[in-house]
């Protein structure tokens, strides 16, 4: 077999995104003995951002057995969790068993303009959320140029996920590595640089294992399940619940999954007989040779399933310089805690802990770790096992009464108790007696760690009034009260220089209590003030229960930054909140959405309000009442200039009464009402901004839990965010509108009924901005009323689009809870896709939060807060 002058490894033990090069640097009298050494490169080449980062879920234990997952079958058998048997999550190695692709077009898959990186990814995703399987199942992959990526998380000898035989219920991904050759071989041969880069691979893994790569007869035990019938194509039904080490296999120590399964046609054009003599020869080279770590002066031997710490050798003949990522990949002989103030950092990461009480505190920001009086110099660089050999421990965050601002959005925030508030004007900073000059610059990241608690609120007490008007308003536990008092400064002794000026808009992010008429009632109103959310004081590391252990030294106080100009507040963030324009249907039982001919509306606003008609501007008093007569085109827009609960609209003449009390009509409308009149027929549009339409959400009711309705808030949001964000899927192709008020998009009623579901709009502000997102975009939060028991996938319901990749989160295959109660009329009626109300509302039940249930129903996804 001709050899070729270099190769790359392209792996990692760790989950880092840092991208590193490693190289294997060999005194000039070895170099011809070590230039076969594989050089080993972070996993994190193709697992390349935050997005695919999250995507892994299965985390092996190298001390503890885990239960089996779906990933212990990838023939498809379904794996009960509840009851399945321990199965070690590492195992001796004793095979490595090669892999193609099986492309439906080989010819396209065999192409050398594959991008590999990209091929991994979706390798990646299909095993670790499309099967279900929390990781990608090979531990190592080949591209076509002799490339070697590493791909399993976990180290030597994690279990992989790549061969499950189904016929006979044997498990072999117990002590096997899988290498995947990208391509398909069962025709076409395996190009002589990958098969090269197989014989490198085979024998560093050899070395390590102790293992003959030539061994065409090693005898293994087996992990084989027990079997509960058989399934329709006659195979056995495989119990993942029972299983042992009750059977064996004899064959090569390096081989193909067509040897150990017959039938499969896995990689059939490759020369084994001379991977393995390479591999043999190769291995025994590597055995004899001394390891030096790149990145310090540490000296490992490779063999007996570990690397093995020496002191330096007097002869540097055998020594090789190898990367730290390298050595990182086997376990270390020996893990020693750190003692009470050492500072560990993984190599390869960014992430920094603090050990106290054999605990590890995650430092958050790089501005906390000098605020508290750390030192770079003393942190120390360890294999990754390392560092989560120590229990996980508190994250160190600032304390409350910290300015913290992003770097990205310029947004200033006021770090309080419960997490973090948004300062929208300077004009705050004198009110609440906080200073400018200790704001902390973080990046977007390091900001997302603090929860966000919306806009900050100005204190109980103070006065503001609008820039264009002369109402004036007392705040009041972060609500607005309008002073309705003849000659409120003379009479309530308010200072006029005192008085706030907003801008309309940042008084409606207000709520609005009853108006004060009387000087006794703004006394009391007073009196009843709670706490304020601020507290000032100076920074001190003693603040901080981990750190006042370890620390010695105090900061007194937030270092000034470079600038001396204070900082503007109105930056830009990631993005707004938008505008949605939703139908409001003149028949919602018959989903006639179109105004019948010749009907006339009745519209009037508590406040006053406008009157746009194609153009001419009309300008109406409160209550006035606009009769609107149905013609064939145009467009007339009513739009209110009251503030808060006062912009709203009624359409006196329509219906939209409920069948458990008639009296009760939601015909009353947050924002503009627009008629839309067009060919395809006359439209009532109610365009108001996407958290106003969300509390007139109809999808709960007032007896949900509180963490329920954050759970169909956030998936309501993002369905509707979803359509109004992707113009190549519009829910209503050619319409002026987005959704409809109809259950069939979302059921939506307006301001009178979120005016009887105060608990909605606790819900609405407590997740505001918050997106469910797949691959950076929005997904289409689908749920049901009862899937019955299992979730359905959306390729099979929908079909469409649904069948191609970036949906992989509605694969269908979730269980609701044991303790769900199902409703078969409601099972009946539901398409059964993505989350199930009945079932998320069992997991709340139990303890779980409106994320975990999230996360839990869709698979893959993360949750970010898009806009404040």
């Amino acid at each position: 077999m001709h050899k070729t002058a270099k190769f790359f490894i392209i792996s990692s033990a760790t989950l880092f995104t840092a991208f590193f090069f490693a190289f294997v640097v060999v005194p000039m009298n070895s170099r011809a003995a070590t230039a076969d050494i594989p050089e080993i490169l972070p996993r994190s080449t193709w697992e390349n951002d935050e997005t695919l980062e999250k995507l892994l879920t299965w985390i092996p234990e190298r001390t503890t057995k885990s239960k089996a997952s779906a990933a212990d079958d990838n023939s498809g058998n379904e794996a009960e969790d509840e009851n399945a048997a321990s199965i070690p999550d590492y195992f001796q190695l004793s095979r490595i068993v090669l892999h193609d692709q099986g492309c439906v077009d080989p010819k396209k898959c065999n192409d050398d303009s594959v991008d590999p990186i990209t091929a991994i990814q979706n390798i990646y995703r299909f095993h670790a959320v499309t099967r279900g399987w929390g990781d990608i199942g090979y531990h190592f992959i080949i591209d076509r140029k002799g490339n070697i990526y590493e791909g399993r998380f976990g180290g030597f000898e994690v279990r992989g996920a790549h061969l499950y035989a189904d016929r006979t219920c044997q498990n072999y991904n117990l002590g096997t590595i899988g290498i995947l050759l990208l391509g398909d071989y069962e025709n076409d041969p395996v190009p002589e640089v990958m098969e090269d880069a197989v014989a490198r691979l085979s024998a560093w893994l050899a070395t390590a294992a102790g293992l003959d790569p030539s061994d065409l007869s090693l005898k293994t035990d087996v992990w084989t399940n027990g079997t509960d019938g058989k399934k329709p194509n006659g195979f056995p039904r495989c119990d993942l619940s029972k299983g042992d080490f009750s059977s064996s296999y004899k064959g090569p120590v390096i081989l193909t999954h067509r040897d150990v399964e017959k039938g499969n046609s896995d990689v059939q054009n490759i020369d084994l007989d001379a991977i393995r003599e390479e591999a043999a020869s190769l291995a025994k080279t590597f055995a004899s040779l001394i390891f030096k770590d790149a990145s310090k002066s540490a000296y490992y031997l490779l063999g007996d399933r570990k690397i093995s710490s020496i002191s330096k050798p007097s002869s540097t003949n055998k020594v090789v310089t190898v990367s730290s990522t390298q050595l990182n990949y086997f376990p270390l002989a020996k893990i020693s805690l750190y003692a009470d103030g050492s500072l560990l950092r993984a190599i390869g990461s960014k992430d920094v802990f603090l050990i106290q009480d054999k605990q590890r505190h995650h430092v958050s920001s790089a501005s906390l770790f000098e605020q508290l009086g750390l030192k770079w110099s003393d942190i120390q660089e360890v294999n990754r096992e390392v560092v989560l050999a120590h229990k996980v421990g508190g994250s160190i965050t600032f304390p409350p009464g910290t300015l913290i601002r992003s770097l990205a959005t310029k947004r200033v925030f006021y770090v309080g108790a419960e997490g973090r508030y948004w300062i929208p004007r300077e004009s705050m900073y004198g009110v609440y007696g906080l200073s400018p000059a200790t704001i902390i610059d973080l990046t977007e990241n390091e900001v997302s760690r603090y929860k966000n608690k919306g806009t900050l609120p100005y204190p109980s007490g103070i006065i503001v009034q609008t820039l264009s008007g002369t109402d004036l308003y007392v705040v009041h536990n972060s609500s607005l009260h309008k002073i309705e008092i003849a000659d409120p400064f003379k009479t309530l002794k308010l200072d006029k220089n005192k008085v706030v000026f907003l801008p309309t808009q940042e008084l409606a992010t207000y709520t609005h209590g009853i108006s004060i008429m009387k000087p006794d009632e703004y006394q009391n109103l007073l009196a009843s003030a709670e706490p304020s959310i601020v507290q000032t004081g100076t920074f001190t590391a003693s603040a901080l229960p981990v750190i006042k252990k370890v620390v010695k030294k105090e900061t007194t106080a937030i270092e000034t930054p470079k600038t001396t100009t204070p900082p503007t507040t109105e930056g830009v963030t990631k993005a707004t909140e938008p505008t949605i324009r939703i139908a409001i249907c003149w028949e919602r039982n018959k989903d006639r959405c179109a105004i019948p001919k010749g009907q006339v509306l009745s519209v009037r606003s508590p406040s006053a309000y406008s009157v746009n008609d194609n153009g001419a501007a009309a300008a109406k008093n409160a209550n006035e009442v606009v009769d609107l007569t149905y013609r064939e085109t145009g467009v007339v827009r009513f739009e209110p200039q009251g503030l808060g609960d006062l912009r709203r609209v009624e359409i006196m003449n329509y219906n939209d009464r409920s069948t458990w009390n008639p009296d009760l009509n939601d015909n009353v409308f947050r924002g503009v009402i627009e008629l839309h009149f067009g060919t395809d027929g006359a439209y009532i549009i109610n365009e108001l901004p996407l958290e106003q339409y969300l509390q007139g959400i109809a999808e709960v009711v007032n007896d949900d839990a509180d963490e329920f309705k954050k759970v169909l808030i956030t998936a309501s949001r993002t369905y509707a965010y979803g359509y109004l964000t992707d113009t190549e899927n519009q829910r209503h192709p050619g319409k002026p509108f987005t959704l409809m008020n109809l259950s069939n998009d979302q059921l939506y009623r307006g301001y009178n009924y979120e005016a009887r579901s105060k608990g909605l709009i606790e819900a609405v502000q407590a997740t505001r901005g918050s997106i469910i997102l797949y691959n950076s975009k929005p997904i289409v939060a689908a749920y049901s009323s009862d899937s019955g028991g299992v979730s359905k996938a959306a390729c099979t319901v929908f079909a469409g689009r649904y069948c191609e990749i970036g949906f992989e989160y509605l694969k269908g295959g979730i269980k609701d809870p044991t303790t769900t109660t199902h409703v078969q009329s409601k099972v009946a009626a539901s398409h059964g896709v993505g989350m199930s109300t009945q079932g998320a509302r069992a997991m709340i039940a139990s303890g779980s939060t409106y994320d975990e249930v999230i996360l839990y129903y869709y698979p893959g996804v993360t949750l970010e807060q898009l806009y404040q």
